[in-house]
C-alpha cells in the first residue's frame, strides 16, 4: 500500500479517484506549498499531488524541497 497526499484545489476529486479500489490512503492534506512540505516531513509519504498554483510557496517550488530533501521520489 501507498500513502499519498491531496495536496491541492481539487482534494475532493482526486481522493475519490485514489482511494476508490486502489491501494493508495491520503496521509495528509494542505492548503498551501509552505503546509505541503511540513505535512511531507512529518508523514513521509510515497508521493504527493500538487497543485501548481498554491498560496505561500507554489507547488513547483515545494515538490523541488520534498525532491532535495528525499521525502518524494
Amino acid at each position: 500500500d501507498y500513502k499519498q497526499y491531496g495536496l491541492d484545489s481539487y482534494t475532493v476529486s482526486i481522493r475519490a479517484g485514489l482511494e476508490d479500489g486502489s491501494v493508495y490512503e491520503i496521509a495528509a492534506e494542505a492548503s498551501d506549498g509552505m503546509s505541503a512540505v511540513k505535512a511531507a516531513r512529518e508523514t513521509k509519504a510515497d508521493m504527493a499531488v500538487l497543485d501548481i498554483a498554491m498560496p505561500v510557496m507554489d507547488g513547483l517550488a515545494a515538490s523541488k524541497i520534498m525532491l532535495e530533501e528525499g521525502l518524494v521520489y
